[in-house]
């Protein structure tokens, strides 16, 4: 009996050893043929890839780049599209693989199988938005606007909080398919001012700032705050074609928007931020700040004549014409205003000081030239009325030196700037 339990445990103990032995020994067969596979994958040759193919016959990536190798390199659209089919049967929840076979369906004009793959790709990666894109970017192409837009809009929405470039590509290819403004305003933007300010901007860009007077509509019925640098190039537009006035709404209506700013032009007040109280944004109906090489310029809250800071210059000796500070101020033709600034100076040694210049945009005629500051002094007023040409609808304000020849070096600060219409 002990003789027969010793044979039974032996004949248990080589069973057993041969199972595991042969389960070891499939599972580096499969690790040794995925490695070669992927090995083979190094070679960007069709033979590697069919070698790769058939060590792993399961494996939809390979199928997919023997597809891609056959559509790009081959153009062989017809190989393509089987290869690309094969990889979407092995990984149907893949939408990348089913938006090849797509591609594939396109350049072979296979119109029915194309939309079958598409209507996967979509059930398969519905949320993600480079999926919605590369769809709604076939739409686009083809001209089938009423299934375009309804993607391009989520689309827009997504890449909008997380992509900023992706998003004006996007709005970029919806202008380009139809450069129609009030289809693309209506049926393909969502309801966010961000997207319409980009879409304002893209729309300057490319010529079309005539046509863009209904986004900027929108932009205010949506009511919500909007980054003024993608309205600059707007206002800049309309005061390039003599739409001083317009410039003027649309820069207290984002004023209004914002309400980090006054919402009111009190007292007949034409300057906007006269008194440097707020951040320059450096653009738009604001103060535009580009100092030359050898001048700083920079708010200070330690000088002032009123509020509580004012605008620093300081000159290193370099000569200068312009200290790059400006602002453009829509104004009425043929009426009266009066100029008042103040300036402070300390050790400004110059044979030309500083002055305030007020001048037509677009002509250049001068209305007011302040005398200049030299030496050291205390806030001083600079002031003067004039009255405005009867096609005047713009004055620009700077900084200048008259005559620019001779250097400067020192430190002047200018601050409650004001521009008032005349009872």
């Amino acid at each position: 009996m002990p003789l027969q339990i010793s044979l039974r445990t032996k004949y248990r103990s080589l069973i057993f050893g041969l199972s595991v032995g042969l389960l070891i020994f499939g599972y580096v067969y499969f690790v040794v043929r995925m490695y070669w596979a992927s090995r083979y994958l190094t070679d960007p040759s069709e033979a590697a890839m069919v070698r790769a193919i058939a060590l792993d016959p399961g494996n939809a990536e390979y199928r997919n780049r023997l597809g891609r190798y056959y559509f790009y390199t081959a153009q062989d659209p017809v190989r393509a599209a089987e290869e690309y089919r094969l990889s979407a049967s092995l990984d149907g929840y893949d939408a990348a693989y089913w938006l090849d076979l797509v591609a594939a369906y396109e350049m072979l004009d296979q119109r029915s199988e194309e939309d079958k793959a598409i209507a996967a790709a979509y059930r398969d990666g519905p949320y993600t938005p480079d999926v919605l894109w590369n769809i709604c970017n076939i739409y686009l192409i083809r001209g089938d606007l009423n299934d375009a837009f309804p993607l391009l809009r989520r689309v827009l929405g997504i890449w909008a909080d997380a992509d900023w470039g992706l998003m004006n590509s996007a709005l970029s290819a919806g202008w380009r398919a139809t450069h129609n403004v009030n289809l693309l305003l209506h049926d393909a933007l969502p309801a966010r001012s961000d997207v319409h300010a980009a879409f304002l901007y893209l729309l300057v860009a490319n010529g079309a700032a005539d046509s863009a007077g209904p986004v900027w509509m929108r932009i205010v019925e949506l009511g919500q705050p909007v980054d003024p640098k993608l309205i600059f190039s707007y206002v800049d537009a309309l005061l390039q074609n003599d739409k001083a006035d317009d410039a003027r709404n649309v820069w207290s209506a984002l004023r209004k928007l914002n309400r980090n700013r006054d919402e009111t032009l009190a007292n007949q007040e034409v300057i906007v931020n006269g008194g440097f109280e707020e951040p320059v944004l450096n653009g738009g109906l604001d103060w535009r700040i580009h100092p030359p090489p050898g001048v700083s310029v920079s708010a200070d809250s330690s000088q002032f004549h009123g509020g509580a800071q004012s605008l620093r210059i300081t000159c290193e000796g370099e000569p200068f014409a312009d200290a790059g500070v400006s602002q453009y101020v829509p104004v009425e033709p043929r009426r009266e205003y009066r100029f008042e600034g103040y300036v402070k100076a300390e050790d400004v040694f110059t044979r030309s000081g500083p002055r305030f210049l007020v001048k037509g945009a677009k002509d250049g005629a001068q209305y007011f030239l302040s005398d200049d500051i030299i030496g050291t002094t205390y806030w001083r007023a600079s002031t003067g009325s004039f009255t405005t040409g009867a096609f005047t609808h713009l004055l620009i304000i700077t900084l200048i030196r008259e005559p620019a020849t001779s250097s400067i070096k020192g430190t002047f600060w200018v601050d409650d700037i004001s521009l008032r219409e005349e009872p």
